[in-house]
């Protein structure tokens, strides 16, 4: 999820409106949406730091509700950022929370996104497989049709790039139940 100009203003107006009218839970959430969004901008180590520091605060406060997104959107601004290995383990923090608190969701998208940092990272190709893979056993056990077609496209360009199209085309048609020659 990239963050379109039309977020990053409904984040800014929301933390207003939270801060002027003192609701706690909601500001520490719209701090969160609104440094992601900045961090998305200025994909730099101030603007990571904040994002952090935004999420921080929330489990501070005791709140641990949707903590594996908000680690999910550490991850990707990290991913922008250049520094994979922070974006792993902010997964791997997801992950964690999502255990923890019983809040799996968004595991799909949490081994989705492992595998593409993986595949960036330039991992070998069965490692990033598997997470994927997991990736879309977890969506389609869920019914998540948007993160289980997530999760086939990842595993289709993977599959392409390692010269198995065959493959790629049959995950596809699975999942959406196209049959025209992909």
């Amino acid at each position: 999820m990239a963050p379109t100009p039309a977020l990053f203003a409904q984040a800014r107006d929301a933390y207003a409106l939270t801060s002027e009218y003192q609701v706690t839970y909601y500001h520490a959430w719209a701090r969160i949406l609104l440094h992601f969004a900045q961090a998305w901008q200025h994909p730099d180590r101030s603007g990571l730091a904040q994002l952090r520091d935004a999420i921080h605060r929330f489990i501070d406060m005791g709140s641990r509700l949707r903590l594996p997104l908000y680690f999910s959107l550490l991850a990707r601004a990290c991913w922008r950022a250049g520094e994979i290995d922070d974006a792993l383990e902010a997964i791997e923090q997801g992950l964690t929370e999502a255990l923890q608190n019983n809040e799996r969701w968004w595991d799909a998208e949490l081994h989705r996104l492992r595998g593409e940092l993986m595949w960036a990272q330039g991992a070998d190709p069965d490692d990033v497989e598997a997470a994927l893979q997991r990736a879309l056993d977890i969506a389609q056990a869920q019914q998540s049709r948007s993160l289980e077609l997530r999760a086939a496209t990842d595993l289709a360009r993977l599959w392409q790039a390692t010269e198995r199209p065959e493959q790629a085309r049959h995950s596809l048609v699975r999942c959406t139940g196209v049959s025209r020659r992909l």
